[in-house]
């Protein structure tokens, strides 16, 4: 027989010798207490049932007097609330000392615990993966381990495992260096509550390469927190054009960093909308109201149901169709306005916007007056709306800004943290999944 076939035919008598060993109930498997306990589970499926394990210490000795453990019996202790296992007794061979020890099973769960260590990270490693809640985590530790912690005791181990490893790693990967930084950078905040308590998230991003510079939450908002904020931020740091919103405190505190500054374009056509869906709404409203008269007089006059005033229900509806014909009209006209403005964003240069801007605003004469007053109002800060154009590096929309909002705390989960260090766990671990997706490099 070749060496080979030896050495199959002899790990299928141990294989063999296993399986008989796993289908003796009486068996009891000693664990070394330094050993992993996972590889347990496997033989666990193996058996088809839990087997009777015992934890003992190799070469343990008496701390105090340095003789030898004799054994003294066992006790019973369970593992994550649900697997018992047996630990081994002893007590020192020198009849002077006569002390008593117990194996160890700090390796495998924490001193005055249940839960052993892998199910602790679990339930922060959770978060690494998306949000989820106490109750939600519970029910997968439950599907995957057997037992169900309570929701106080998840807390307690995210706390716990947060703050003494995944916090000082998660900064590590957070960090960044000026050759991250492309210099186009977009502010913006976002309004939550905490326990009912507002809070307010300041953030700033770099727009090319998604690195987040900065984040504060804060109880109080103005403008001086925003100042300091910004300021504090890109002190020291390149910086090209700042993208924001229209709030006119931005003006204030980006014209003293004496840098560029791009208004978001869609806030500012969402400003004249806002004023505009209602015009557009009533518009809608009154077609609909004609459409629906005029469907019902074709109706009976094919169904001949007039026949005394025949004439004048046809001339009723020629009258409806005029009027649905001219409101139709009129919301193309208010929709051919939308689309002119729109159009000095979307200009191929420069000059080109300021000449389509210029035009618009000389013929503000013969415009409705909700057109007339936007142009007038863009007219103040219209420098600032296109500094896009000149560099294409430069969006024109804060939406990026707007999509890490969305992404790292969407709009469900603003009023649903109760403790400020749920916030700042939630945020930390979701500002780290953000960077690992879509972080990019500075290409220009």
């Amino acid at each position: 027989m070749s060496p080979n076939n030896t050495k199959l035919s002899r790990n299928i008598v141990y294989v063999l010798e296993l399986f008989k060993f796993l289908e003796n109930d009486d068996c009891e498997v000693y664990v070394s207490s330094e050993k992993d306990f996972e590889f347990l589970f496997a033989l666990e499926v193996l058996a088809g049932r839990p087997l009777n394990v015992v934890f003992f210490e190799e070469d343990s000795y008496c701390p105090f007097c340095n003789s030898t453990y004799n054994k003294n019996g066992r006790r019973i202790r369970y593992i994550n609330k649900n697997r018992p296992v047996k630990i081994q007794k002893y007590m020192c061979s020198n009849e002077k000392c006569g002390k008593f020890h117990e194996t160890s099973l700090e390796n495998i769960v924490p001193k005055n615990c249940n839960y052993a260590h892998k199910l602790r990270f679990e339930v922060v490693k959770q978060l690494l993966v998306d949000y989820s809640s106490l109750e939600k985590i519970s029910e997968q530790i439950n599907r995957v381990y057997g037992c169900k912690p309570s929701r106080q005791t998840i807390l307690n181990h995210q706390k716990e495992s947060y703050e003494n490893f995944y916090k000082d790693k998660i900064e590590k990967a957070l960090k960044y260096t000026d050759d991250d930084l492309s210099g186009v950078y977009g502010y913006d905040e976002q309004f939550l509550k905490v326990n009912g308590e507002d809070r307010t998230r300041l953030s700033l991003i770099d727009l090319n390469t998604h690195v987040q510079l900065n984040q504060l939450i804060v109880k109080e908002f103005d403008i001086k927190i925003v100042e300091s904020f910004i300021k504090t931020t890109l002190k020291g740091k390149k910086v090209d054009t700042i993208v924001t919103d229209g709030l006119t405190w931005y003006n204030l505190i980006i014209e003293d960093l004496k840098t560029k500054h791009q208004l978001c374009t869609f806030h500012i056509m969402h400003s004249l909308m806002a004023d505009l869906i209602k015009v557009l709404k009533k518009l809608k409203s009154q077609i609909k109201t004609r459409t629906k008269k005029t469907q019902n007089l074709t109706r009976n006059l094919e169904e001949n149901r007039y026949k005394k005033n025949k004439k004048d229900k046809i001339k009723q509806l020629k009258h409806l169709k005029r009027e649905i014909r001219k409101l139709k009209k009129e919301i193309k006209e208010w929709e051919n306005y939308i689309e002119r403005i729109s159009n000095i964003f979307k200009a191929p240069t420069v000059k080109n916007a300021k000449r389509r801007f210029k035009f618009l605003f000389n013929s503000m004469g013969h415009f409705p007056s909700l057109i007339g007053d936007f142009i007038r109002k863009l007219s103040k800060v219209f420098d600032k709306t296109i500094n896009h154009i000149a560099n294409d590096n430069v969006p024109s929309t804060n939406s990026k800004k707007e999509r890490h909002f969305g992404i790292t705390l969407p709009g469900f989960l603003k009023k649903r943290f109760r403790t400020d260090l749920g916030l700042e766990m939630h945020l930390n671990f979701a500002e780290y999944r953000w960077i690992q997706r879509n972080k990019k490099s500075v290409t220009f």
